[in-house]
């Protein structure tokens, strides 16, 4: 699931949206999504936003149904600038987000063992700050590799 050519580093992006784009178009790149899985996550984050408080960096793990997804994976992205996500459960809250983890759940099954593994990488606020700081790819896949898996 967590491969180097999936971690953007610095992302310039302005925007959630664009952000998830960004790493969106890294699935269909790699034939792991379907093509209706970009407009399916932005459409779910509108409704129940992923904004996430944590230590040191803020994040937001945005995701979709598992029928846009071919392949289970996660991409991504650390922000050169934070970008405003709605924070989960409360979408009138925002939240300025400088880590991003977009995850592709092909079996859904899955997806509630996935999020509790992404919740222990939440409280762990030198792990977030060592993958904020990264300046690899691979350095970020080691990080979250003994978490993630």
């Amino acid at each position: 699931m967590l491969r180097p050519e999936f971690v953007v580093l610095n992302s310039k992006a302005a925007s959630a949206e664009e952000v998830i784009k960004q790493l969106s178009d890294l699935f269909l790149a790699n034939d792991t999504v379907k093509e209706s899985y970009y407009e399916a996550v932005v459409e779910r984050e509108k409704q129940y936003p992923t904004g996430l408080p944590s230590k040191e960096v803020f994040i937001a793990i945005p995701h979709t149904d598992s029928s846009h997804v071919k392949e289970s994976s996660i991409a991504i992205a650390t922000l050169e600038h934070p970008v405003t996500f709605g924070l989960m459960g409360d979408a009138e809250k925002k939240l300025d987000v400088g880590l991003v983890m977009l995850l592709a759940i092909a079996d859904p099954q899955k997806q509630l063992d996935l999020l509790k593994d992404i919740m222990g990488v939440l409280s762990n606020g030198s792990l977030l700050k060592s993958i904020k700081e990264a300046s690899t790819a691979d350095q970020v896949v080691a990080l979250l590799q003994t978490s993630i898996g």
